[in-house]
């Protein structure tokens, strides 16, 4: 009896040591970090052992500190995040041109003033149309070159995707749109840096 006795409480610490401690691949609450990605709903993430997501309405993402980030809408790469523009609470504010121009096109309503929402359909639809089928337009490859044209080539093709109300944007109102956000962000005092 005795000896069952301690094979239980042997058995029973077991599992509460295990219960305590972390597996492979998962990070502790205290290594995570969040940052925001100016207000950008629908861009996957993947940072490190964080685990991985899609931006909420502010644009939030959940990373590993002292990892970078890769960020990313269906198959389309966006871009890398350094650990370095990483801290916690920062808000991450896209000052790169075939970005700023690739988002706004994207964008739901095809207003930028009220964020940007790229819905999950249209990350689905990067995921599976192709260029051979016709349904993406042949330029688009990790390589092309982001211009009024390419983007109105593109918002054309999105129009399949049902619940896409946005427009092709150009260079100089996706830009415009990026000073209004950061005159806000000023303007209230919040931290951030520019990606570019």
């Amino acid at each position: 009896m005795k000896k069952n006795k301690l094979i239980a409480i042997f058995l029973l610490s077991i599992f509460m040591i295990s219960c305590g401690s972390l597996s492979d691949g998962e990070v502790d609450a205290k290594d995570l970090g969040t940052a925001y990605y100016n207000g950008i709903e629908g861009v996957e993430f993947d940072c490190g052992d964080a685990p991985k997501g899609t931006t909420d309405s502010r644009g939030k993402i959940i990373f590993e500190k002292g990892e970078g980030c890769k960020l990313f809408i269906g198959s389309k790469s966006l871009r890398e995040i350094s650990s370095s523009a990483l801290t916690d609470g920062i808000t991450l504010v896209e000052l790169n041109d075939a970005n700023i121009q690739f988002l706004q096109t994207l964008d739901n309503d095809g207003d930028a003033s009220n964020g940007i929402k790229i819905i999950s359909g249209v990350a689905d639809y990067f995921d599976t149309q192709s260029v051979l089928e016709g349904l993406l337009p042949s330029f688009f490859t990790d390589l092309f070159t982001v211009n009024r044209a390419t983007m109105a080539t593109l918002s054309t093709a999105l129009e399949l995707v049902s619940g896409y109300n946005g427009n092709s944007v150009d260079l100089d109102d996706a830009k415009m749109s990026v000073k209004d956000m950061i005159d806000n962000l000023e303007a209230n005092n919040i931290e951030y840096r520019i990606l570019y």
